[in-house]
């Protein structure tokens, strides 16, 4: 018999019963041997045996590719799940923090790379999905008010999460002047804000009060009343001494976890609230570190509305930028206030958007 070793190869001889009779397949393995014959050797030492060779890593790829499309439409039918449950339980609460831009943007990628493969009914399920997301983001999330004309507003409130000035502070600085506020209240403020120098230059002779990390600079005297930490979330209570009359600022900063349920941190939340004098106009803002429509707040609802409700106009979402997601950055106003107008600034200063609320104190009581 004629030695048909190759360099990294080894043909072991066959006992008899399981030879195979000369064949066309014994003629193909022999042009096998050749062809492997004439490779060079050092090429034959990169493939030391055939049960051994990985698999390509293009090939490993394109594997793993397959698996994450394979997982897509389960994906789209779980978010939109969370969307319809909301943060009820806790796996809706995981559910429901999927944003439904990326559940549009998933079914898409499928529909377009697998849509010739899979059956027509997963087709369908995966297109209701995506029309599900997409009308959560234009129709429930996003409010589309008209400019109506009214009286022209008393002030204008600034409410920014400006992520301790980590994006450059600066920036924060001149963002935060050119809105022109009357009220500016900081979310997680550049540290060590110096009222003469840096806050002056936001509002000219500020009065400034930081506390717990919301720092506020207004145009008008202020007056602390409470200041408060509970589970889950800290703030304070200050009343502003303005020329429509007294106003009440409450300043909230939530945890930031979305495995915290936020049922028992708004309803402490909201404990704290009841407190309030009613017959001073309310203004509650702050990173609440929770989507507008949470059910957690719907007993808010009953005192308070929400600015972005009652005048803003278009893409809702306030983190994180340059393309939000999360409309977690909130300003509520009790009866007593008229929301005249609400924008969302977006700056490169921070990753939250800054919110810019035009206003009207249309009753005034008897401060205590």
């Amino acid at each position: 018999m004629s030695d048909t070793s190759l360099p990294g190869f080894a043909l072991q001889e066959q006992p008899a019963h399981a030879r195979v009779p000369d064949s066309p397949n014994r003629d193909a393995q022999a042009l096998v041997l050749a062809a492997l014959r004439d490779l060079p050797e050092d090429a034959l030492r990169m493939v030391p045996d055939a049960e051994r060779i990985p698999s390509p890593p293009q090939r490993r790829r394109t594997g793993t590719i397959s698996r994450v499309l394979d997982f897509l439409p389960i994906f789209c039918v779980v978010a939109v799940a969370g969307m319809l449950l909301r943060d009820r339980s806790a796996f809706s609460t995981i559910a429901y923090y999927v944003p439904p831009l990326a559940t549009v943007l998933g079914a898409l990628l499928w529909l377009l790379l697998q849509r010739q493969r899979r059956p027509a009914w997963l087709r369908w399920i995966v297109v209701a999905c995506a029309a599900t997301a997409g009308w959560k983001m234009v129709v429930v999330d996003a409010e589309w008010n008209e400019p109506t004309m009214q009286p022209p507003p008393h002030l204008r409130l600034v409410h920014w999460n400006t992520a301790r000035g980590v994006f450059g502070r600066e920036s924060i600085l001149r963002d935060a002047a050119d809105a022109k506020p009357d009220i500016c209240l900081l979310s997680e403020p550049p540290q060590q804000l110096d009222p003469r120098t840096e806050a002056s230059r936001i509002i000219d002779a500020p009065h400034v009060f930081d506390e717990l990390g919301l720092a506020l600079i207004s145009r008008y005297p202020i007056r602390p009343l409470d200041r408060f930490r509970l589970s889950g979330v800290r703030g304070w209570f200050a009343r502003l001494d303005t020329p429509h009359g007294p106003l009440d600022v409450m300043a909230v900063d939530v945890v930031s976890s979305p495995f915290r349920s936020r049922g028992p941190i708004l309803a402490a939340l909201l404990a704290k609230l009841e407190s309030h004098d009613s017959d001073v106009p309310l203004i509650l803002a702050g990173d609440f570190n929770t989507p507008r429509d949470s059910v957690h707040f719907d007993r808010l609802r009953d005192s308070l509305s929400h600015a972005y409700e009652r005048a803003g106009r278009g893409w809702p979402y306030t983190w994180p930028t340059p393309l939000p997601v999360y409309a977690i950055d909130h300003v509520w106003t009790s009866r007593g206030v008229r929301v005249c107008r609400y924008e969302l600034v977006t700056s490169a200063a921070s990753d939250h958007r800054m919110q810019v609320v035009e206003l009207r104190i249309e009753s005034r009581g008897p401060a205590r």
